[in-house]
């Protein structure tokens, strides 16, 4: 069985939470700015790479908010995700092309 470790960043403020538009041709989705670890990354370098690449911002990792671990149904993957608490630049700066501020009463296809 192969494991599969993603780190992500919470970005909560008011009623409102940071989340990346993912689409493919059968599904559309939102999720928290995240990604794999790569080789002999840290999970707080791992975070900061991803907000740099998706939304432009540049965060500060605090702590661990949550963890989430599953196996994928008809796969060998075993997922651990972390999810940490961070701040950053105003989220409604955001730059990214499929970052997309959603308040947290709108949870029509979150993942």
């Amino acid at each position: 069985m192969r494991t599969r470790i993603r780190a992500a960043r919470l970005a909560i403020e008011n009623d409102s939470i940071l989340l990346i538009e993912h689409k493919s041709d059968s599904d559309e989705f939102w999720i928290p700015p995240s990604d794999g670890v790569e080789y002999s990354e840290t999970f707080e370098e791992c975070v900061i790479r991803e907000m740099r690449e998706e939304t432009g911002l540049v965060p500060t990792v605090d702590r661990l908010m949550h963890l989430r671990e599953f196996t994928q149904t008809g796969t060998d993957i075993h997922h651990v995700a972390l999810f940490f608490q961070s701040q950053s630049e105003e989220p409604q700066r955001c730059h990214g092309e499929r970052s997309r501020i959603r308040t947290r009463r709108s949870t029509n296809n979150w993942r």
